[in-house]
């Protein structure tokens, strides 16, 4: 017995907790409008966004960012918090355990909603989603969402939200659920 168990493979140590790292990120959309007929042009920042996420431990991820345009129809929107997030990871055994997110972040309506204003094809987004942008691109709440996963035949996002809209209180008393499945 004394042999077999000097045999025995010693355990696995627990992984080493993660330093706390932050990136900060950022980008700038310009765009440039001319008016046949009224011989009026105009070059215009469209988004100017800066932020930080990072990683706090092993579990728990963050992002900060903030604009730094006027918003549409000449709304001033310079200094207005868009994300102010943290995410608990820890659920995660397997690719499709959710992720859970607490904080002002998008609204899950639309995967062009959804999309990173940094990473879409055009500056504009469509009309039906910049019409509903206006009060619900983002709301503070809390939401399970899949990560990315290329190989996964769906992805879901789940939220309940204030209703109110980027950095307002609830004011009603009444909440907002979002729910979106995906399915690749």
């Amino acid at each position: 017995n004394k042999v077999k168990e000097a045999q025995k493979p010693a355990p696995k140590p627990a992984p080493a907790p993660a330093k706390p790292r932050a990136e900060v990120y950022g980008f700038l959309q310009s765009q440039f409008e001319s008016t046949d007929g009224q011989h009026k042009s105009s070059f215009l920042v469209r988004r100017a966004r800066i932020g930080v996420r990072g990683t706090l431990d092993n579990h728990f991820n963050y992002a900060i960012l903030n604009s730094f345009e006027d918003g549409a129809n000449g709304a001033n929107t310079s200094g207005v918090i868009r994300n102010a997030f943290i995410e608990y990871t820890g659920f995660r055994q397997r690719s499709s355990t959710p992720v859970l997110r607490f904080g002002q972040f998008k609204n899950a309506y639309s995967l062009e909603a959804l999309e990173d204003a940094a990473k879409t094809p055009f500056v504009e987004r469509g009309i039906a989603v910049e019409k509903l942008a206006v009060n619900h691109d983002r709301d503070m709440g809390i939401g399970f969402y899949t990560p990315e996963n290329s190989h996964r035949p769906y992805a879901y996002n789940i939220s309940l939200m204030n209703g109110s809209g980027r950095n307002r209180p609830n004011a009603s008393g009444n909440k907002l659920f979002t729910a979106r499945l995906q399915l690749n």
